[in-house]
């Protein structure tokens, strides 16, 4: 584990522990007392690419998402046992904004939510239709990196920005606000 510099943690449906960093993830198997670090190997698309992990979270079919920066974002597969990447494509409008996603939340729906690290880029992964549904603060010319999500049992999604900003996806409304540091 000396190599991952271990900021992030997720837990499995199986129990294990998945462990990303600054270079990249590991899976701890504590039936087995056992630790495997997942490297990326040229040969094997089936593995990943090198990078910092920037998020990890757990849907509720069991599925491990995490993004790696500048390579969009990932998801292991609970029940088939492989991964499957989503990364921008400039041809289509459905497809992830940019491949820099410092933070992923599974919402009550099913949806996998994301926002970037730069400027206030939010998506929704429907998983049913494999298409992101694209949401951008009204100002534009504001910069709020989304750094933290979570949603809440109504449905609702909350993001946490490092510029003194929390904004909430409001379920009902389909509308993104913003809770200024001031209010």
């Amino acid at each position: 584990l000396k190599d991952i510099h271990i900021s992030r943690i997720c837990f499995d449906s199986d129990s294990n522990i998945w462990m990303g960093g600054g270079n990249g993830i590991a899976v701890y198997y504590p039936k087995r007392k056992t630790v495997k670090k997942l490297h990326h190997n040229e040969k094997d698309k089936n593995t990943l690419p090198p990078g910092g992990v920037m998020s990890l979270a757990k849907d509720n079919k069991g599925n491990v998402w995490f993004s790696i920066w500048n390579h969009g974002i990932y998801c292991f597969n609970h029940s088939t046992k492989t991964f499957i990447n989503y990364t921008h494509n400039p041809t289509d409008s459905s497809s992830i904004f940019k491949e820099s996603v410092f933070a992923i939340c599974p919402d009550i729906y099913n949806n996998i939510w994301v926002g970037s690290a730069i400027g206030a880029e939010v998506a929704c992964l429907n998983l049913t239709t494999g298409k992101f549904k694209h949401y951008l603060h009204a100002d534009k010319k504001l910069r709020y990196d989304i750094f933290y999500m979570s949603a809440d049992a109504n449905g609702n999604v909350w993001m946490g920005s490092i510029n003194n900003s929390l904004f909430k996806y409001d379920n009902k409304s389909g509308k993104i606000s913003q809770y200024l540091h001031s209010q």
